[in-house]
């Protein structure tokens, strides 16, 4: 078979993932070869569903291993969602399905669990997996390493550099003005507070200090991107943002519009 059907293998006409844990990670996954039913005998559909799973996998091992328990915590979570979905249902918090899903859907869950029999299924099947709370610096991190990694593509290290620097200020700043917080902890209050500790940078008249109306609008800016592009990443992408439509107009404070 040619390496890009990897771990496609074929039983009665249909498709199935088969990979072995790697040796060295059978201390933290036990279930020596792994092997999941596609359902599907199109190729294309297979390697679909064969790649969603490998990431899957990669994630929930890279989850087990990593020494950063904030980036561990995204990997697994990310894991369960990524399985959920191929299973062909919406990951949810334990709590949450206890609460709103029908008893078919849990039933047409712990039969598949059944069928499966490992793990990541269960974890993701059942909600038992928590979304992480990262803090913004973990967040950050998070971005300029995996989420962002594509805008840094063709940049000399210089420029890298500098594209890295403009973003920590903002985080820098924030983390002055509020703290470093859970970036899902992060109000519109808390937001308005760094709003209006720029404003009273923008509007001082000692213009030495060099505080400008475009220095603040970059600052809110890369926050409000930062807050997006995290929560989209982690599959949230209607999550209300904190920094919507706060910035400012020309060189000096206008009128205080953070609503």
């Amino acid at each position: 078979m040619r390496d890009r059907d990897r771990h496609l293998k074929q039983r009665n006409f249909r498709y199935y993932y088969a990979r072995r844990v790697p040796r060295k990670l059978a201390h933290v996954d036990s279930r020596g070869v792994i092997r999941f039913a596609l359902n599907t005998d199109n190729i294309a559909i297979a390697r679909d569903k064969r790649d969603e799973l490998e990431r899957a996998d990669e994630l929930f091992w890279s989850a087990l291993v990593t020494g950063k328990s904030g980036v561990s915590a995204l990997q697994r979570y990310q894991a369960a969602l990524e399985r959920a979905s191929l299973l062909g249902f919406t990951y949810a918090p334990a709590g949450e399905l206890a609460r709103t899903a029908s008893v078919g859907e849990l039933l047409d869950r712990i039969e598949t669990i059944k069928s499966e029999q490992d793990v990541p299924t269960t974890e993701a099947l059942l909600g038992r997996v928590s979304r992480p709370k990262l803090k913004l610096t973990e967040a950050f991190d998070i971005y300029v390493d995996e989420i962002a990694a594509s805008e840094l593509t063709g940049k000399s290290q210089s420029q890298s550099a500098s594209w890295k620097k403009v973003k920590q200020r903002a985080v820098n700043n924030f983390n002055k003005v509020v703290g470093d917080i859970p970036l899902e902890d992060i109000s519109r209050e808390d937001a308005r507070k760094f709003y209006k500790w720029w404003l009273d940078r923008v509007s001082t008249k000692d213009q030495l200090k060099g505080f400008s109306a475009s220095s603040a609008n970059r600052d809110l800016g890369n926050m409000r991107k930062l807050f997006t592009e995290y929560f989209k990443y982690i599959g949230e992408e209607v999550r209300l943002n904190p920094f919507r439509n706060m910035s400012f107009a020309g060189s000096v404070a206008l009128t205080d519009k953070t609503d």
